[in-house]
């Protein structure tokens, strides 16, 4: 999980899309030496608070990355589903003849579909290691 090519999408799509600060690539390697660095012992994964932050605005980032892939999806699409709205504007567009308008993007579902999975898993690794961080710092209070 740690090379896969999708985290360079996340990082395109933040930086080029999004236009914000937030260095998805920074993150998930801190993220990643977080565990290693606890090891075997899920009780040691602590995070800091500024690693919260950014995972917070990570997070924002990969649900925003998860609606612009659905929107491209040539799956399901029709007028009252969101999923496949480039499939729709294209119909849309030829339908009424605007050759203005280039071709927006579209994706086959078994495409996004392992984008969509890759995109997940690192959306739920990124929650663990805050949902864990909490629990060990709630365990370290009540000590």
């Amino acid at each position: 999980m740690t090379n896969t090519p999708i985290l360079e999408f996340l990082a395109n799509y933040q930086r080029d899309v999004l236009n914000t600060d937030s260095d998805i690539m920074k993150h998930w390697k801190d993220t990643m030496k977080v565990f290693q660095d606890a090891g075997e012992d899920m009780s040691e994964v602590i995070v800091s608070d500024t690693w919260k932050e950014n995972n917070e605005e990570v997070l924002k980032i990969i649900e925003s990355y998860k609606a612009v892939l659905n929107g491209l999806r040539t799956d399901n699409a029709d007028f009252d589903n969101p999923f496949g709205y480039s499939t729709i504007i294209n119909k849309v567009n030829k339908k009424i003849g605007n050759q203005d308008a280039g071709e927006a993007a579209e994706i086959d579902k078994e495409f996004a579909d392992l984008i969509l999975q890759d995109v997940v898993n690192i959306q739920n690794r990124l929650s663990l290691a805050g949902d864990l961080s909490d629990i060990n710092r709630g365990q370290i209070l009540k000590q």
